[in-house]
């Protein structure tokens, strides 16, 4: 192989390497790629974006070895630059917020140098190998292009594996992170980074010995080397991705405790609010009672001829017993406390309820399970009627639908909703996710905790909305455990 084929051969090595590389940085921020509200191809958009932003600046620092630049902090400031251009984009492109965009980034090109220097001692004993064997220049430049290819190959599988194992991780982490988050997660990728950097400055350095320049060969020097820098590569990387599965496996935890925290308020408010009815129940037992009173009393009002205080005298009456009557009937004294309260609740606001939701005779629901499931829905329901635009001259009527029936061993409860705004869905839990600052509707509030019962039952939560109507259905099995 000729001097020039060989240089061309390199050129397209480097480029494709970075082509590589640029695509490996577009699939690894890919789960975290906005969707876009208005334009189906918006992420197709900012997936080239991505890609292109990464390829540009790293061949432009190809371009500036190969002219002879001195750019000694390369590296550096072109990693510096496509954070900072990523950070700015966030917003833009992307559904995380900035601190996890700067995790993003860091743990990306930690992974890249460790990646190169787990590989450095075969490269390096790749290259001597070829120094003793090949006598020709020709046949040594060939075999060094062969080399280099297979090296690439290897360099970029491996490097592939490595994100694919963060990015596991990197599913279960939340995507707003706190300062102190931060911080704690990038200082093992961080001190990756440095150590390559410092390895790879000594590892040929020019030295003056006798007024002749001399190189400083680190594996020739300390060979033990060729084989202790990728195990400490090895170890810096397991570091990175245990305390990224400890803090995923932590933030879980955490998560699972404010649930259940949440879960049991919920319990105790609907279990105060049934102590509340038995007292109603209670009530309406002394208004009995108190029936004949009240009878002698219209009597004497009868005989008087004042026709207009009995009037009055039966309103009040009424007006006592509306507040001891369930309009709805569901079949259990815990869903029907919180159907009816909700019910109030939707007339209050001139909501339209509708309630066809029956209780399922079966031993294997929990009443407070089924109630928690009911109360999240209708009142994510009711807020969002309220946040309709009231000056929309074009939106729809108002309404709420509860309905619930027992199909075999499962049990079906679903409610559906007048909605005039725009639902983003989470990439992971499929989920809407509700922000502060887009208050279109708070679906987003609760629908985790229903979530979370239904699995309890083996169920699954599915949520849709189409023609100005919100859905969500949920299905339950008979828990037998």
């Amino acid at each position: 192989m000729r001097v020039d084929t060989f240089n061309i051969c390199q050129t397209v090595i480097m480029t494709v390497n970075a082509l590589l590389f640029a695509g490996a940085f577009t699939w690894f921020q890919a789960p975290f790629v906005s969707e876009g509200k208005k334009w189906h191809n918006m992420k197709i958009i900012n997936y080239f974006t991505i890609f292109l932003l990464y390829a540009v600046f790293y061949s432009s620092d190809i371009i500036l070895i190969k002219m002879g630049v001195d750019f000694r902090f390369g590296s550096w400031i072109r990693n510096v630059l496509i954070l900072l251009t990523m950070v700015i984009l966030s917003g833009l492109i992307q559904a995380i917020s900035y601190s996890f965009e700067v995790l993003l980034c860091v743990l990306f090109f930690s992974c890249q140098s460790l990646c190169s220097m787990m590989l450095q001692g075969v490269q390096y004993v790749a290259a001597q190998y070829q120094i003793q064997n090949d006598v020709q220049m020709e046949s040594a430049l060939l075999r060094t292009t062969i080399t280099n290819s297979a090296i690439v190959v290897a360099q970029i599988l491996l490097f592939a594996f490595m994100l694919w194992l963060i990015r596991k991780q990197l599913d279960k982490c939340a995507e707003k992170l706190q300062v102190s988050e931060l911080l704690y997660l990038i200082i093992i990728p961080v001190v990756g980074i440095l150590i390559v950097n410092i390895i790879m400055k000594v590892s040929l350095v020019n030295q003056t010995v006798n007024s002749e320049r001399q190189f400083f060969l680190l594996y020739e020097t300390y060979p033990v080397f060729r084989w202790l820098i990728p195990v400490v590569s090895v170890l810096i990387y397991l570091g990175i991705y245990m305390s990224l599965r400890t803090f995923a496996a932590n933030k879980k935890l955490y998560e699972e405790k404010e649930n259940y925290f949440m879960e049991q308020q919920q319990v105790h408010a609907i279990m105060e609010r049934t102590r509340e009815v038995e007292q109603f129940y209670n009530g309406i037992r002394r208004m009995r009672h108190e029936m004949r009173n009240h009878l002698t009393a219209v009597q004497g009002l009868a005989r008087s001829g004042a026709y207009e205080e009995i009037d009055e005298y039966l309103a009040r009456i009424g007006e006592s017993l509306d507040e001891f009557e369930f309009i709805v009937k569901t079949g259990n004294p815990v869903t029907d406390v919180i159907v009816n309260d909700k019910m109030h609740m939707a007339k209050e606001q001139q909501i339209l309820f509708e309630s066809q939701f029956v209780y399922p005779d079966s031993d294997y629901y929990n009443a407070y399970d089924i109630g928690i499931i009911v109360n999240n829905l209708l009142l994510n329901a009711i807020e969002a009627c309220v946040r309709m635009n009231e000056s929309d001259i074009t939106k729809p009527q108002k309404y709420i639908v509860l309905s619930g029936k027992k199909k075999g061993k499962f049990f079906l409860i679903e409610v559906r909703n007048s909605f005039n705004g725009e639902i983003v869905f989470d990439n992971k839990t499929g989920l809407p996710i509700t922000s502060k600052k887009n208050q279109e509707g708070t679906h987003g509030i609760g629908l985790a905790n229903v979530k979370q019962e239904a699995e309890k039952y083996l169920g699954n939560i599915s949520v849709h909305c189409d023609n100005n109507e919100f859905c969500v259905t949920v299905m339950l099995q008979e828990y037998r455990g």
